[in-house]
């Protein structure tokens, strides 16, 4: 194994762009994964760089909010997220002294921590001085304040930080004293693997603030690709569209407020992190990973095949026959689509300033928020993406969005000869359930703390969601007896 941390073995090399800027990388047709591929990023053919000191510079070809560039007629983005303030313009002699002293810097830094030799050196430290009620068992080994304490001359110099009685203390020993050695060296191994992705992402913030921009992620996630086992086979056609769909995790869950940046310290240890970096992991499953290059082809190609017309953008009747996820079908209402292209940032196909809203179409980067949205309806981030499309602007969910999208939902089982519940009896029980402290207005906090979030949402915008809900009874049963169907038949 590396002494270095894994995406320290290819470090990106920064570099503004002369305008005017190339292209955006577009998600036309499937060819475009094909025998010409875009080529939004290059690697660094760098191994070392942070440890020669050489300038970074970054070699890209797209932008930072386009992801989709649709046909030759270019479409505007509209309401595009907040940027980063531009500095004015750094002398080259400048950036190079500043880039050499960062890389310095932060090799200083990563020479500082436990390499994996001296990992294993306290690991066996650990089990040679830890106590067990008996000597052949396979009970977890536990230490002693005197068993720590002992340990600290013996284990290697950059390991003393660890040996604090703050340390031993934040584990909580228990009524005699112990603490296990297994959940100390967990931790440890987890605060060693905490600095270092902390140090490579530092080297990837351009603007030196302590965030990381969209752009700094996917370039740190591109980098990333040879050295996680799992996407060795993936082909390099894809690479760029692996990147949009992993970036866009993170900024859908770790960017709430769309600022267009994420703190390190939050990207460091957050749980997307984590799951990012146990593709690495022997013995992980892969299949059920965002980060996956199933999940990302998975996703990817439901964008195409959506794309009717393979102009790299969807239309709101493209988008109306999204099916969802094997495990999750779903059947989105015709208002629900309105309001998606109401209110979320699309792009305007048309030039004509008279064109109302809601007539453009949808761009890959868009999408992927809409997907993640509709596979973590339990999540605060998901619910707060369809509080923004339910609410109507408002701060609350009162009668009249309920009876606006709810009546889409008694249409179309009518069409289907199912009959479906009163509007009168669906907004009581919507009430009942959430529990709002307004009893006339649901707010998007009341919606959060009911633990039903999901549910409103998917009884309001997806026919399957609703049919489900009301027939949960009979379909428990049908579970119970083993059986399908049944007089209940799901809407088509």
């Amino acid at each position: 194994m590396s002494e270095e941390h894994i995406s320290f073995q290819y470090i990106p090399r920064f570099w503004n762009p002369p305008p005017p800027p190339p292209p955006a990388v577009s998600v036309q047709a499937k060819q475009d994964a094909g025998d010409n591929p875009p080529s939004p990023l290059v690697r660094s053919a760098s191994a070392s760089s942070i440890n020669a000191g050489d300038p970074p510079v970054l070699i890209r070809g797209s932008s930072t909010n386009s992801s989709g560039g649709g046909s030759s007629g270019a479409a505007e983005k509209e309401n595009s997220s907040p940027q980063t303030p531009q500095t004015p313009p750094e002398n080259p002699l400048q950036a190079r002294v500043r880039q050499i002293a960062k890389a310095k810097f932060l090799a200083a830094k990563e020479s500082s921590l436990l390499n994996f030799e001296e990992l294993a050196a306290v690991e066996s430290l650990l089990n040679k001085s830890g106590q067990r009620d008996n000597v052949n068992s396979t009970e977890p080994v536990m230490l002693t304040y005197e068993d720590f304490c002992a340990l600290r001359p013996q284990v290697p110099k950059r390991a003393l930080r660890y040996m604090s009685p703050a340390f031993f203390l934040s584990f909580n020993p228990d009524s005699s004293g112990h603490i296990s050695a297994t959940a100390f060296f967990k931790r440890l191994c987890s605060s060693i693997c905490i600095a270092k992705t902390r140090i490579t992402l530092q080297f990837y913030d351009q603007s030196n603030r302590g965030t990381l921009r969209e752009t700094d992620v996917e370039n740190y996630i591109f980098n990333l690709i040879p050295d996680l086992p799992p996407l060795a086979n993936m082909s390099t056609a894809f690479h760029p569209f692996y990147v949009f769909t992993a970036t866009r995790r993170f900024m859908f869950f770790l960017d709430p407020k769309r600022t267009g940046s994420i703190p390190i310290k939050r990207l460091v240890t957050s749980s997307i992190m984590e799951e990012l970096l146990e593709l690495g992991m022997e013995g992980k499953e892969a299949s059920t990973n965002w980060f996956s290059s199933e999940n990302s082809l998975r996703v990817y190609s439901q964008y195409l095949e959506l794309d009717k017309d393979q102009n790299g953008l969807l239309s709101k009747t493209e988008l109306q026959n999204y099916t969802g996820s094997d495990r999750q079908p779903v059947r989105l209402t015709p208002a629900f689509i309105d309001r998606i292209f109401d209110e979320i940032t699309t792009y305007q196909t048309s030039t004509n300033p008279n064109e109302k809203k809601g007539t453009g179409e949808m761009d890959y980067k868009t999408f992927l928020d809409f997907v993640l949205a509709m596979e973590n309806k339990k999540s605060k981030e998901g619910l707060r993406y369809f509080w923004r499309l339910l609410s109507f602007g408002k701060d609350y969910l009162d009668s009249f969005a309920i009876n606006y999208f709810f009546r889409d939902i008694v249409q179309i089982l009518s069409d289907n000869n199912i009959e479906a519940a009163r509007l009168s009896d669906v907004k009581d029980e919507i009430f009942d359930m959430v529990k709002p402290q307004d009893q006339l207005r649901i707010t998007l906090n009341d919606l959060i703390r009911s633990g039903c979030g999901d549910t409103v949402v998917e009884m309001l915008i997806d026919i399957n969601g609703f049919w489900a809900y009301d027939n949960r009874e009979s379909l428990v049963y049908d579970d119970d007896e083993e059986e399908g169907g049944g007089e209940n038949e799901s809407p088509s």
